[in-house]
């Protein structure tokens, strides 16, 4: 199968958007934290499970000024947010058969921290499979979210708490994925493992195949070796030890 890098009219190429040691972004910090760099809404905080605080979620705004700080409970696998305040989280295995309200899979909070929406609700009325370990959530506004999770790996998409459209066994994606019109472009599942990241690609269709890609930055050099994905709808990032790109779609 042949390996296209990342730029057509849809694509384009990725620009680094921070140099040298990434001074507002810490490679170290896991995928949700670094999301919240990217996002132009309300910064979460969402505590690590080792940090022994639960649930426990502190709200900023743009500046990293506290606004308050909300109990959801379970530590979470990723949080992302949208405009008129809703907290999705997600859950890994440990959370799901925790007992907790993480036992949903990828719950839906409103400002105040209640739960209005719970994916295990949701999946038993429209007959899909729950969630045991939810790899890749794409919160794309307030209407529209996207998952991809274990162990069936379907790709769900949710607009206004309705099914949309539902593809089973889209295949593995972890830790984001973006969705860019009909075209999916995300970060093979553990290849991290095997000491190398690998992007793929592949339309929303029955029938089509998925591809490997490069990722070529502003120079047109291959971005290679260990590198983490990040996204928020169309929007897709790199993060690298030493640079965060974004993905530039040619116009």
């Amino acid at each position: 199968m042949t390996r296209r890098p990342m730029r057509s009219r849809q694509f384009g190429s990725l620009k680094q958007v921070e140099r040298g040691n990434l001074d507002r972004v810490d490679p170290n910090l896991r995928q949700r934290e670094i999301q919240h760099v990217i996002r132009q809404c309300d910064v979460l905080q969402h505590d690590r499970p080792n940090r022994g605080r639960g649930g426990r979620t502190d709200v900023c705004d743009n500046k990293g000024r506290l606004q308050r700080t909300l109990d959801l409970v379970d530590a979470g696998n990723d949080v992302q947010t949208t405009s008129d305040g809703h907290i999705w989280v997600s859950y890994s295995d440990e959370e799901v058969f925790g007992g907790g309200v993480g036992q949903h899979g990828v719950v839906c909070f409103d400002s105040a921290g209640r739960a209005i929406f719970k994916y295990s609700e949701f999946a038993d009325q429209n007959q899909l499979p729950r969630i045991v370990d939810c790899y890749a959530m794409n919160v794309v506004n307030a209407e529209e979210v996207w998952l991809s999770y274990y162990s069936d790996f379907p790709l769900v998409s949710i607009k206004n708490f309705q099914l949309n459209r539902a593809w089973k066994d889209f295949g593995c994606m972890n830790p984001a994925f973006a969705i860019l019109g009909e075209t999916v472009i995300s970060q093979k599942c553990y290849t991290r493992v095997e000491g190398k990241s690998q992007l793929l690609r592949r339309s929303i269709s029955a029938s089509a195949q998925t591809e490997p890609a490069h990722a070529i930055d502003e120079k047109g050099v291959v971005i290679d070796g260990l590198f983490t994905a990040i996204a928020k709808g169309p929007n897709f990032y790199v993060l690298t030890d030493t640079a965060l790109y974004e993905l530039q779609r040619n116009r």
